[in-house]
């Protein structure tokens, strides 16, 4: 496997792969962190960690884990999805009505278009039985 690293010194680094993990989702690909620093010429750091918290305390674990002044960023799983799914729902109801509002332009559009075209058929009938010698009375 072929590397790029895209920061730092920029090298190009060619892997052994020693095993292949099928994924649902997208094309990962693991190694020893040992191993990465190494390759990086890096000290002992990492740059992601993922953790499973027990109910009821992930709270109190992004907080300090936000105290902590080498973590960058901590975030929650629940909390993204909860996001995503708010923002979803919320776009889903606002093409929801403008769907809504151009059904119903388009449903009067049909009914206002019938009933031009079923007065117009009646004018034209009418017309024809004066034209063929119908009084106005008797139309």
């Amino acid at each position: 496997m072929t590397v790029e690293v895209e920061e730092g010194q920029r090298e190009i680094l060619r892997l052994p792969v020693v095993a292949v993990v099928s994924e649902l989702m997208g094309m990962s690909a693991y190694i020893e962190r040992r191993s990465l620093n190494r390759l990086l010429h890096e000290g002992d750091v990492l740059n992601r960690v993922t953790l499973l918290v027990d109910r009821g305390h992930e709270a109190e674990l992004l907080q300090h884990l936000q105290e902590t002044p080498v973590v960058a960023a901590a975030f929650s799983k629940a909390a993204l999805l909860a996001n995503v799914q708010g923002i979803t729902a919320r776009n889903l109801r606002i093409i929801t009505g403008v769907l809504t509002i151009f059904a119903s332009i388009i449903a009067v559009g049909v009914v206002y278009n019938q009933v031009r075209v079923a007065l117009a058929e009646r004018a034209w009938e009418l017309a024809s039985l004066r034209v063929l010698g119908f009084t106005r009375g008797e139309v």
